[in-house]
């Protein structure tokens, strides 16, 4: 039942549903505008004003349309659709190509809270996706517009809108951080990693991966680590529970990520185990999809890798594993592990690939001091991830208690006049 005051509609009654097309390709004309044409491919933000692909005045009314600020943007074909929904409103005139329906609001509706009710949706929307005569994913326009929605009044609409948007404001600006400290870090990286700790040397050689401090060595990989644990053969068989599978999938950007755990059973696990039992202190790095991606095994826990995943213990004498992590994650080294890649559509690689690959290598002490530096750097990136997680965590509780009218937001005078 509707809050009081509320009413329910259909999705397909709050405003105009209009559908996109691609201009013709072989029309250069067509494509030499400044006018974005949004594909699925853009639509990776909630408000969207640019896009890859560009169209004249030419192109409008010859296989696309244009579309005003404050249009819904919805993705309604496409793989994506197994797993997300985008939605976006446009800022500016947009065209959009035909994997995407646009809903021109009605005026008793405000395009924000729409923006708002269309991402909430997501999970029902998902439950609608089915596939197309070719394979695709896609929504269906009629299960879309027959959806019901919660509309309040429009002055609380708008309240509910801004209340959201102020906590993305908060996830744009703590995203925005994020990426500055990024950049910074690479770039950290790519400093310490080639020239050493500043201020310290002085006097530099050239070598077969470039100019680095002439204490340091070029080795191969192999020749500073203990033991290298790999698996060839069928990964066993999945499980409910047991001990969790390390993938590719969950080794990604420095770190280990299992939002979506699989787990194989402690029976074979048992089994699978002959080369060797994978500990903390191990670096993962990934042999295909994707390939050459590199995180610590956890601290805590016994975990299992899968056969797209090697374990490289590090001997430490020579090489700390800290180091190790850092200088596979470093832009220069990862471009030289891509280019010895085996796939010629997906890029893959053998165990040599890695293992005879030359890193520079400074005396353990500096090793030491580097990764404690860029330690700092990953820490702070953590809880910046931490807080943005928190963040859109409360908005996606906001979101539910608002647009379903449990919490009811207070509106004004001035509200009801805007």
């Amino acid at each position: 039942m509707a809050p009081e005051g509320w009413r329910t509609v259909s999705l397909g009654e709050t405003g105009d549903w209009l559908s996109g097309g691609t201009p013709s390709k072989r029309k250069p004309e067509f494509w030499s505008g400044g006018i974005p044409w949004v594909s699925p491919k853009d639509m990776k933000v909630l408000r969207i004003g640019s896009a890859i692909d560009e169209v004249s005045e030419a192109a409008i009314g010859n296989g696309t349309r244009l579309v005003e600020p404050g249009t819904l943007l919805l993705v309604v074909r496409g793989m994506i659709l197994a797993h997300s929904f985008p939605v976006a409103l446009t800022t500016r005139n947009v065209a959009f190509n035909q994997d995407i329906k646009a809903i021109v609001p009605s005026s008793s509706v405000d395009p924000e809270f729409l923006l708002y009710w269309l991402e909430a949706a997501k999970v029902d929307v998902l439950a609608q996706v089915n596939e197309a005569t070719h394979g695709t994913k896609r929504v269906p326009t009629e299960g879309l517009q027959a959806m019901p929605v919660r509309l309040p009044p429009l002055p609380e609409q708008r309240k509910i809108a801004a209340i959201l948007g102020s906590v993305d404001a908060l996830i744009e600006r703590t995203q925005a951080v994020i990426d500055q400290v990024e950049v910074v870090k690479k770039g950290l990286m790519q400093e310490l990693l080639t020239r050493g700790l500043p201020g310290r040397h002085t006097r530099f050689k050239q070598t077969e991966i470039g100019e680095i401090p002439e204490s340091w060595e070029v080795v191969p990989l192999s020749s500073m680590l203990e033991t290298i644990i790999d698996y060839r053969g069928k990964t066993p068989p999945k499980s409910d529970s047991g001990i969790p599978l390390l993938s590719s999938a969950n080794v990604n950007g420095g770190r280990i990520r299992l939002e979506k755990p699989q787990f194989i059973s402690t029976a074979d696990y048992s089994k699978w185990t002959t080369r060797g039992f994978t500990q903390p202190g191990d670096v993962l790095i990934t042999t295909e999809a994707p390939a050459g991606e590199v995180a610590p095994y956890p601290p805590e826990g016994v975990y299992q890798i899968s056969r797209r995943v090697m374990a490289l213990r590090a001997n430490l004498r020579r090489l700390s594993p800290r180091f190790l992590l850092y200088a596979l994650q470093a832009d220069v080294v990862k471009q030289r592990l891509l280019k010895r890649n085996r796939g010629s559509t997906v890029p893959r690689l053998l165990k040599p690939d890695i293992t005879e690959m030359p890193l520079a290598i400074p005396p353990l002490e500096e090793q030491a001091r580097i990764a404690e530096v860029l330690g700092s750097s990953e820490a702070y990136s953590m809880e910046l991830e931490a807080e943005l997680s928190g963040l859109a965590s409360v908005k996606a509780a906001m979101s539910s208690a608002l647009l379903s009218g449990e919490v009811r937001a207070q509106t004004d005078e001035s509200d009801a006049a805007a």
